[in-house]
């Protein structure tokens, strides 16, 4: 399948390899432009005192026994080069998540997520794109380091920050790339499960590349309802991106994939990711954790549990709790309440950085029923 994208000066429709040649000759950045600053992330319990860490939203049943003992006996092989093409790993992926177009060749690997975030925007070189406010702050650098001209669509609060139909709108031959998270990151928020095939039909008709963030698609009550992944066959500009990190608890090993229909753009991507980036111990991790069978189930059923018992508590608080489905809860609190908690060895995200969002937002991760309660003490005291 060959991706085709904007109309050239003939009228004919482009190749994505014409959209590339005629991206290559621009500067990355303008002779003098400072660098965006990066943002602080969630998970960073490196530089102070951490006892729990309610910032990084990652799975609370942690990593199940079976992916951890793959991890521990891979190091054995550790003397050896990984599988430069992760081979196995992609077939088992592509085995499970695109059973409509099977092979390998769909399935690209990465060092986390975060890794072909930045490996897609560099083999599409977008001259223009679309990014929701406020959104993952990835999407953002990786198009700023490409200079890349950004236009937003901001999700309003007072709709809970839910996309409306007139992002649709927004979209134009013009938009050369879209990012997208489902469910949105930081604030959870969730679109009218209508939307998202419209978005995918609309980008199409534009020779927008829609990259879909499916992170946290499996810790959904309903991920089913919310993923676009059933439409890849119908729609080569679409492209998924899924991790390991969430689900599986396993954000130290760096595993992340994308799953897109064009293989021309997917070898274009493979070709320039390092060599080796997926690691023994991460491969074998990633074939294990494809083996289980009930632990997302379980998982669900847990984090709905103790969600809701956080939610219900931080409203007795007098906190502004927007509804979720997944491992998080995004709500408004006190500007200072972050510092409150470092105070008791507690972190958690402050979002003020994101854009379109302010001082006194916050992101808690779900995570086990005691650590939960130790949260709803401090907040109160």
């Amino acid at each position: 399948m060959t991706m085709t994208g904007k109309r050239n000066d003939a009228g004919s429709r482009m190749t994505m390899t014409e959209k590339r040649n005629e991206a290559r000759p621009r500067r990355l950045r303008r002779k003098g432009e400072a660098m965006p600053a990066p943002r602080d992330h969630g998970g960073n319990v490196y530089r102070t005192r951490c006892r729990i860490d309610f910032s990084a939203s990652i799975n609370p049943l942690g990593m199940p026994e079976r992916v951890r003992r793959a991890a521990e006996q891979a190091v054995i092989r550790c003397d050896k080069y990984p599988d430069p093409d992760a081979l196995p790993l992609r077939k088992a992926i592509a085995g499970r998540e695109l059973p409509q177009c099977p092979g390998e060749e769909y399935v690209l690997t990465g060092n986390g997520a975060a890794e072909l975030i930045f490996a897609l925007t560099a083999a599409v070189r977008p001259k223009t794109a679309l990014l929701i406010a406020p959104d993952f702050v990835e999407y953002e650098q990786a198009l700023r380091f490409f200079g890349c001209r950004i236009l937003w669509y901001t999700n309003r609060r007072e709709n809970g920050f839910r996309p409306g139909e007139d992002l649709l709108e927004r979209i134009s031959p013009e938009i050369d790339m879209i990012f997208f998270s489902v469910p949105n990151n930081p604030t959870a928020a969730l679109p009218v499960p209508s939307l998202l095939p419209e978005l995918v039909r609309k980008a199409e008709q534009c020779g927008s590349v829609l990259v879909v963030d499916e992170c946290f698609n499996g810790l959904l009550d309903r991920p089913a309802l919310f993923s676009v992944s059933g439409l890849l066959p119908e729609y080569k500009h679409l492209i998924v991106l899924k991790a390991f990190t969430k689900m599986y608890a396993m954000p130290g090993l760096r595993l992340g994939y994308a799953l897109c229909a064009d293989k021309e753009l997917a070898a274009h991507v493979r070709s320039g990711l390092q060599p080796w980036n997926i690691s023994v111990p991460a491969q074998a991790a990633g074939l294990a954790a494809l083996q289980e069978e009930d632990f997302a189930a379980e998982s669900r059923s847990y984090i709905a549990k103790e969600r809701f018992y956080l939610r219900e508590e931080l409203s007795k608080l007098g906190y502004k709790v927007y509804p979720s489905e997944t491992n998080y809860l995004f709500f408004e609190g006190p500007p200072d309440l972050g510092r409150k908690l470092e105070q008791e060895g507690i972190r958690i995200r402050d979002c003020s950085s994101f854009p379109g969002l302010r001082a006194g937002d916050w992101r808690i991760a779900v995570r086990t029923a005691e650590e939960n309660r130790e949260l709803i003490r401090a907040c109160g005291a």
